[in-house]
Order: C-alpha cells, then sequence, then structure tokens
C-alpha cells in the first residue's frame, strides 16, 4: 500500500508551473495600475512571474493552522523542502481517485461560503459574436448569390450560440426547475396599454395557488376589472393590498385572503414609478396602487 500510494504521489499530485498558472508578479507598493513588479527599462521577457497557486510552497516543519489574509483560517501540511511542489492529498481519498486531488480541511464557515461563491460566479467560455459569425459566412458567400441568402444563414445560425452553464444543462437534461423561489412575484401593467405580459401564477383562474413558473399573456383591463368589481367587504383595500395578499377565486367570482401560511407577494409595475417624486406619473402610479377605486381615475386626478 504504502509504495502504491508513493507512485501516486510522484505520478499526479506534483505540481508544474506553466502557462496555466504562472501571473506576473504583483507588489503592493507598485505605482503601476495593474500592479505588475516590472522593473525600469527590464524587458517584457524578464517580468518576474509567480505561481497563483502558491508553488513552490514554503517548508512546514509541522502541521498547524494558520490565518492567511486572504482565505482566512487554512491548514498547513507538514512538508520538507523536497515537498515543495506537492499538491496536498489525502492518502485513503488518493487511492481510490487514483488521480489528481486537492485536499483541503474544512476550517471555517467563511472558507466554505468563498469556495462555493468562487466556482458559482466562475464564468464559461463564450460563444463566438455576432461579427464573427458573419465574417465567417461572408467569408464563404459567392460572389453571384445575394446577400439575402447569407443573412438568412446568419440569422439561423447566431440564436443558437447562445451561452449555456454546465449547471444549467444539467437542470434542462434531468428536467428540473431552473430557479427556485422563496417568494412570489406578481407584476401589473399601469402604463394603459390593453395587454401585457403577466406573471399570472398568483393570479391564476382556478384559484390555484401553484401555478407554473411561467408567465402568460393577460388583458390588463381584466385585472383592473376584477379590482373594481370586487365585493362589497374589500371596498376599502387598495390594487396594491389586492394583489399582495389576496388571490383572485372564480368560482367565487371574487378575491379571497391567502392563507394564513402563505407568504405575502411581491408586487411589482410597469412602468416603474420615475424617480422624480413631484411628477405626474409618479402620482399617478402611487394613486392606482395605494389609493382604492371603483372606476380608472382620469389621468390629471391630484
Amino acid at each position: 500500500m504504502e509504495r502504491d500510494l508513493t507512485e501516486l504521489i510522484n505520478r499526479v499530485q506534483h505540481h508544474t508551473c506553466g502557462s496555466y498558472c504562472l501571473r506576473k508578479k504583483k507588489t503592493p507598493h507598485s505605482d503601476r495600475d495593474d500592479g505588475d513588479d516590472i522593473p525600469d527599462g527590464a524587458p517584457a521577457e524578464d517580468h518576474p512571474m509567480e505561481c497563483r497557486f502558491g508553488f513552490p510552497q514554503p517548508e512546514q516543519p509541522f502541521t498547524d493552522i494558520l490565518e492567511d489574509p486572504k482565505r482566512g483560517w487554512v491548514l498547513r501540511v507538514q512538508r520538507s523542502v523536497m515537498d515543495g511542489l506537492t499538491n496536498q492529498f489525502n492518502p485513503h481519498y488518493l487511492q481510490i481517485w487514483r488521480a489528481n486531488t486537492d485536499f483541503t480541511p474544512i476550517t471555517s464557515l467563511r472558507a466554505v461560503l468563498l469556495y462555493i461563491a468562487k466556482y458559482a460566479a466562475k464564468p464559461e467560455t463564450a460563444s463566438v459574436s455576432l461579427s464573427h459569425v458573419l465574417q465567417t459566412f461572408a467569408g464563404k458567400i459567392e460572389v453571384d448569390k445575394p446577400a439575402r441568402s447569407t443573412l438568412i444563414k446568419l440569422m439561423m445560425t447566431y440564436p443558437i450560440e447562445c451561452d449555456f452553464s454546465c449547471q444549467e444543462a444539467a437542470h434542462i437534461i434531468l428536467g428540473l426547475p431552473l430557479i427556485e423561489k422563496s417568494f412570489k412575484v406578481v407584476s401589473v401593467n399601469l402604463s394603459g396599454s390593453s395587454r401585457v405580459m403577466l406573471n399570472t401564477e398568483a393570479l391564476d383562474d382556478d384559484g390555484d395557488d401553484d401555478g407554473d413558473d411561467g408567465s402568460r399573456a393577460a388583458h390588463t383591463d381584466a385585472l383592473i376589472e376584477r379590482y373594481m368589481n370586487r365585493g362589497s367587504q374589500f371596498e376599502d383595500i387598495s390594487l396594491y393590498d389586492i394583489l399582495e395578499s389576496y388571490e383572485y377565486n372564480s368560482a367565487k367570482n371574487d378575491w379571497q385572503r391567502l392563507a394564513a401560511r402563505a407568504k405575502t407577494r411581491v408586487v411589482t409595475t410597469y412602468p416603474d414609478p420615475p424617480a422624480d417624486i413631484n411628477s405626474e406619473e409618479f402620482c399617478r402610479i402611487l394613486h392606482l396602487l395605494h389609493i382604492p377605486f371603483r372606476e380608472v381615475p382620469p389621468a390629471d386626478t391630484p
């Protein structure tokens, strides 16, 4: 077992610096904007480089937990000068996995959160730009063919050149939802147009609170009419309060309060109220949202 472990360490656990990890050395006292430690008059090939993973690792006489200014508290295992390029590992996992591993014990909740955030925010490789696709087609276009055919090919090709992260692709393949929400959002159009895309999962005709995550087309006047035709028991309740804390029950043809354990909804409007709180549009939107009405008030209502 010891011989097998030694051979594995020598084969897969030794770090070799290259273009993947070497970066220009930075110094906090550099006067340059990019922080590169470049001596005055030095040629580009003489720029000092360093490994972004910290290899070779310094000698560690004994295993200890030390504070790192960037990573917080980290475990530094015992290593000699000869082991400066050996990647940290766990013997049992290494012999099971039989490939390169990077084993780091958890020392704090902050370390876990930083690790998760690092990979969750790691960007995927971007697809080629529209101009690049167009140049590719332009180089293949025949002189006697009209430009229209090239544009058709471009429009048929570019829409499929969208980027999908590994996580998004896995969710699509497994049929899992792409998002999970701890609250529901209902959007109402107060622009005056007769048709708008609404997230109506909270306002399904069957009164069911478990609608899908999509959006469907709905007539704004139908939503407003439901409010204006509300029962007398809701006379003093504003449109905002209705959308936030009530749902429409088509069987009763009226609104009803959400279940006691249901969370109130987040109400958004289109358009957003303008930044100028003294503008007529700002007052009109707030009037519609927070003052009960049976008829849509005129635009010049104070």
